[in-house]
């Protein structure tokens, strides 16, 4: 395969996997009630970790303190979004 015909190939899917993940946010909400409320328990879990160190701290402290393994320690702090920032002192 060529590197025209790859690159070409390469763009296509780049595209498919924009328009499948675009098709998928504009998902309407479920009309059963415990999806809905599993997906609205779902969007506080994850915004109260992107905006609340304390809560942040505590769930990384749960589910990653029992791992003794010291790379496998990190790769789950890891995959917790990034630490709230400090709101600024007041003066």
């Amino acid at each position: 395969m060529g590197k025209r015909v790859r690159g070409l190939f390469c763009g296509l899917a780049a595209l498919l996997l924009v328009s499948v993940a675009g098709a998928a946010l504009a998902q309407p909400m479920p009309t059963n009630p415990v999806a809905r409320a599993n997906i609205r328990q779902s969007r506080r879990y994850s915004g109260l970790l992107r905006s609340d160190a304390w809560f942040r701290n505590k769930r990384i402290e749960k589910e990653c303190g029992p791992i003794t393994d010291p790379a496998l320690h990190a790769e789950c702090v890891a995959s917790f979004p990034p630490a709230p920032k400090a709101a600024p002192a007041a003066h």
